[in-house]
């Protein structure tokens, strides 16, 4: 296997396997674990396959995309929301008044990204928002407008997708690295 991980990229990991099980199917979900650990989730964008000559084993190369790919592939449509909270009619053709970065994200990942199973975790909420308009949009680069409209000079949000479908939001000093980086230790380098 090979996963290519960037922080300015979508994910992408391609894989190689010898199995006797059906043919994978592009769209197919993925979940790629080494030792227990979740590193890459997404679905099959191309499939190649061979026998294995004298044996009942298929080759398989997959080719796979990120969640966060399948984001961008997906359109906000037009949301009105005509009752409830905050307010009647907040959302209204697309526009959001006074909302949060988060809530915003929120009801455009249950309302218009819900049938792909994505879930959506928010260790900030971002500020308040006075109008956000959303018209038939990439899911993705909304939120991309989104996390750029609540950024400011000492808060940069972030948005990515972890491999088990949850999209979270986040301010890039909200989850610290796991390793001491230290211009006195040459090993942190």
């Amino acid at each position: 296997g090979n996963m290519q991980s960037s922080l300015n990229a979508h994910d992408v990991l391609s894989i190689s396997f010898l199995d006797d099980l059906a043919r994978p199917q592009v769209r197919q979900p993925v979940l790629f674990t080494v030792q227990g650990e979740n590193l890459f989730g997404g679905t099959i964008d191309n499939v190649e396959g061979s026998n294995v000559p004298g044996t009942t084993l298929g080759e398989w190369k997959l080719d796979c995309q990120s969640w966060d790919k399948t984001i961008y592939k997906r359109q906000s449509g037009e949301p009105t929301e005509t009752s409830g909270s905050p307010a009647i009619s907040n959302p209204s053709a697309g526009v959001f008044v006074n909302w949060t970065v988060a809530d915003i994200m929120r009801y455009i990942v249950v309302h218009a990204l819900g049938s792909e199973g994505l879930d959506f975790y928010n260790l900030v909420d971002g500020p308040v928002i006075p109008t956000f308009t959303v018209s038939y949009a990439s899911c993705g680069d909304l939120f991309d407008q989104l996390v750029k409209a609540g950024s400011d000079g000492t808060t940069i949000l972030h948005w990515y997708t972890d491999p088990c479908k949850v999209l979270w939001l986040e301010d890039q000093g909200t989850t610290p690295a796991p390793w001491s980086v230290s211009d006195s230790d040459p090993t942190s380098i």
